[in-house]
């Protein structure tokens, strides 16, 4: 059975991916405003304890990342730049299978990143 820890973290983890999902319909349907809902949803989450609880070095450093690429992403659509805001995308989305593959490394250490 999954501690109440494991259950809120796939909460959280759940909201994380529909605000991700709101990032690409809003840069497929080149609606800028719900991009810049969606990237500032996902960066208020980046400052939760669940996030910064990790006292792992690469973690940290992916996390920076994350949280750089998700103003940048913010940035390009207040500018409503659609190519600029698909490249920070691509770009946050890198830092996300990063931090996972981290994650997984630290709960299971044969699997090294």
């Amino acid at each position: 059975k999954p501690s109440p820890q494991r259950v809120a973290m796939q909460g959280f983890m759940r909201q994380k991916l529909a605000a991700s999902q709101g990032l690409l319909e809003g840069l497929t349907l080149e609606r800028f405003p719900q991009v810049q809902k969606s990237a500032l949803v996902l960066r208020k989450m980046t400052q939760t304890n669940a996030w910064s609880s990790s006292k792992n070095v690469m973690y940290q450093e992916a996390m920076t990342n994350y949280q750089a690429n998700l103003d940048q992403l913010w940035a390009a659509a207040s500018e409503n730049n659609l190519n600029l805001a698909v490249a920070a995308y691509t770009r946050v989305t890198h830092n996300c299978v990063d931090c996972h593959r981290i994650v997984r490394a630290e709960q299971v250490p044969q699997l090294k990143p």
